[in-house]
């Protein structure tokens, strides 16, 4: 264990030429979900991930780190046994804001609070980074991949809150949660999420100058697919939706979106489809 995350403390250098970044091709974590999203000091966090691994790689593990900004580098979170709190599958992350988080700071800085910092890891089944004693020469990444959250601490009087999706419209009817979308060979869909009532917080602001400010969430969504086009890979509240066209072939396949609530809050949904012959 302890060689393998010092292995991924000595991996940050790596770097690749990406594809378009809504394109699932490849291992991806897509979004990391904590809950509650906005704790205090000395409350109990569960953390989630959203992964993505093409068909036929298997995600082997996910180690999981925390750590205040004071004790995190340039690179995040030391990855080592001191700092891990989860390694799936058989271990889920949790970790515990530590109670003196906000200590030093004066009213207003207990308000807005700190940053904390969560590493991620996720390695497929063949990685080097699983083999015992394989030799990674400190920076082969194959098979891996890495990801960081901000995870605010504070006693804000309107702490964050996950947003929470209600449905997916496709077409104007209401999918089944579970079920896929049926379709045929280059079909034109229409996909639009629904936010529970509630999910567009109002939120106090510190601005720069010490003044409050009352502000309303602004969500926005990233859309990935694995097959198929999209006309747009980015939408902001209300315009939410999606518009897709089935791949040419028959298959099968998934739709991801992510809505962000711009404080670190986040809801995902995964949309599996498939393309029948007409």
């Amino acid at each position: 264990m302890l060689g393998l995350i010092t292995t991924l403390a000595l991996s940050g250098c790596g770097a690749s030429e990406l594809p378009q970044p809504w394109i699932l091709d490849r291992l991806r974590i897509l979004a990391v979900q904590a809950e509650p999203a906005e704790p205090q000091p000395g409350e109990a966090i569960s953390f989630s991930a959203l992964t993505y691994a093409p068909e036929g790689e298997v995600l082997a593990a996910t180690l999981w780190f925390a750590c205040l900004p004071s004790e995190a580098s340039d690179f995040g979170c030391a990855m080592d046994e001191t700092g891990i709190i989860g390694m799936e599958p058989g271990w889920a992350p949790t970790w515990t804001a530590p109670a003196d988080a906000l200590d030093g700071l004066d009213a207003r800085g207990q308000a807005e609070g700190v940053s904390a910092l969560v590493n991620l890891a996720a390695i497929l089944e063949g990685s080097p980074l699983l083999e015992e004693g394989g030799d990674t020469g400190g920076f082969d990444l194959e098979g891996s991949e890495l990801a960081f959250k901000r995870l605010p601490i504070s006693l804000s009087s309107t702490p964050n809150h996950n947003p929470i999706l209600t449905a997916i419209v496709v077409d104007g009817h209401i999918l089944r949660p579970g079920a896929p979308l049926l379709t045929i060979p280059k079909a034109k869909h229409q996909l639009s999420p629904i936010l529970a009532a509630g999910s567009l917080e109002t939120y106090t602001y510190l601005a720069t100058d010490g003044t409050e400010e009352s502000r309303t969430e602004e969500p926005y969504i990233n859309w990935y697919i694995d097959g198929g086009t999209l006309g747009q890979p980015f939408g902001l509240y209300p315009l939410l939706d999606l518009e897709w066209t089935a791949p040419s072939t028959p298959g099968s396949g998934i739709i991801v979106g992510v809505i962000r609530d711009r404080r670190g809050g986040m809801a995902w949904t995964k949309i599996p489809y498939r393309v029948q012959a007409p």
